[in-house]
């Protein structure tokens, strides 16, 4: 019974985490869907290891690419 909490307890953190960063990928304007689809594809298929890449190389990617192409 414990085991069954705790896992339920992880996939609604998980699906939340997933959906956090999911809608912060779409809110870039100047981003290409192409690259915000890519992402949103990894971060559903391979959630443990792409929320990490995401956070830390991702996320300071995008912002930098939609302040340059809002410039334009």
């Amino acid at each position: 019974m414990e085991i069954e909490i705790q896992g339920i307890i992880i996939i609604t953190l998980v699906a939340i985490q997933v959906t956090i960063l999911i809608f912060r990928i779409w809110s870039f304007k100047n981003i290409e869907k192409n690259k915000k689809g890519e992402n949103t594809y990894y971060l559903i298929g391979l959630n443990f290891i792409s929320a990490l890449s995401y956070i830390w190389k991702t996320d300071d990617y995008f912002i930098k690419l939609n302040k340059k192409n809002s410039k334009n």
